[in-house]
């Protein structure tokens, strides 16, 4: 490992923010609570591994990865190997590494975590984390808060991993960077962008398409421009396939859009047809939103290209993306 610069961390600082968990972070079926000021700092994979790492101001905070089994896995060989991994590392870098396992840091209870086991190192920083596999969808999870020698993190680390969900229901949570959203469990993430003024997330099921994307600083990307000519610009090309139309309303009390269209090509007649003899939708209408929440000088924007007969679907969505006001609680398998 490299040095890490940290700056000196009070016991009772580590304390005040484990009760202050005002931050959230949810991506493919894995969600969190976490302190405010913790960001993304990396990610990687997909539903059947990846991993993600937060940072806090001074250093990498929290690192969760996870990888699906058909089978029960041996779990204390899977740590073992990631703690012999990060003795090799901490020794080229010259670094005294110590670790102790089956610690005592969260247990199983109110969760689907088959056999628990949780473990503790030092280096140059120190880390508290478990390792467990969800009894529902089969993921292994390995997960571990980091923090200076002298923090109390192993009560940060409680806190957090204790609010750590592996599992969604048939709406998964996708938050990060302050949006909070939920998008139904058949549809996959495809693609992602994160800009210092754009996010955007898009989701596949099949035909079937939704996208949210969020624009900060509308003040400043608007320029005076009326909601509707913007949407024109920066929302239509998306549609290309669809006769669309457009129509000015109010959302949450914001100035907003309202955006219908619909495929009406021979050829797309066709294709509806044929998947409708299979028993199959087909995305032939597109229903979307854009709107200005003032509150939060941002632009979202939620697009569900979906089968003509899921309009309550398209409701549904658009609710489940939130701008100024946010879900206190955990929506953890909402229906």
């Amino acid at each position: 490992m490299k040095p890490v610069l940290v700056r000196p961390e009070s016991e009772k600082w580590c304390h005040r923010v484990a009760k202050e968990m005002k931050g959230r972070f949810a991506w493919q079926g894995l969600s969190v609570d976490v302190p405010a000021d913790w960001s993304l700092g990396a990610i990687g994979g997909d539903a059947q591994e990846g991993s993600f790492r937060l940072d806090g101001l001074d250093m990498p905070r929290l690192l969760v990865k996870w990888s699906r089994s058909d089978g029960p896995v041996n779990l204390g060989a899977k740590i073992e190997d990631y703690l012999k991994q990060l003795q090799k590392k901490s020794k080229k870098a010259k670094y005294e590494f110590s670790y102790e396992r089956n610690t005592h840091l969260i247990g199983k209870r109110g969760h689907h975590r088959s056999g628990v086991e949780c473990y503790h190192w030092e280096a140059d920083v120190q880390s508290h984390g478990a390792g467990w596999q969800c009894e529902d969808c089969g993921r292994v999870i390995l997960a571990e808060v980091m923090g200076p020698l002298e923090e109390d993190t192993e009560r940060l680390a409680r806190q957090v991993l204790g609010s750590l969900e592996d599992h969604g229901g048939d709406w998964i949570e996708w938050s990060l960077y302050e949006l909070r959203s939920e998008i139904p469990a058949e549809f996959e993430m495809t693609d992602h962008k994160f800009m210092s003024a754009l996010l955007e997330l898009d989701f596949t099921n099949d035909t079937e398409r939704l996208g949210i994307i969020r624009w900060g600083l509308a003040a400043t990307v608007l320029k005076g421009t009326p909601l509707s000519a913007w949407a024109e610009q920066k929302v239509l090309p998306r549609l290309k396939h669809y006769e669309t139309e457009l129509s000015e309303m109010s959302y949450r009390g914001h100035d907003a859009i309202a955006i219908t269209g619909e495929k009406t090509q021979i050829a797309d007649r066709l294709r509806r047809l044929g998947r409708r003899l299979a028993n199959k939708d087909y995305a032939d209408t597109a229903l979307c939103r854009l709107w200005h929440c003032t509150d939060t000088n941002r632009i979202f924007y939620v697009e569900c290209q979906l089968d003509q007969d899921k309009a309550d679907l398209a409701e549904e969505v658009f609710s489940r993306v939130h701008c100024h006001e946010l879900p206190e609680t955990n929506t953890r398998g909402n229906k």
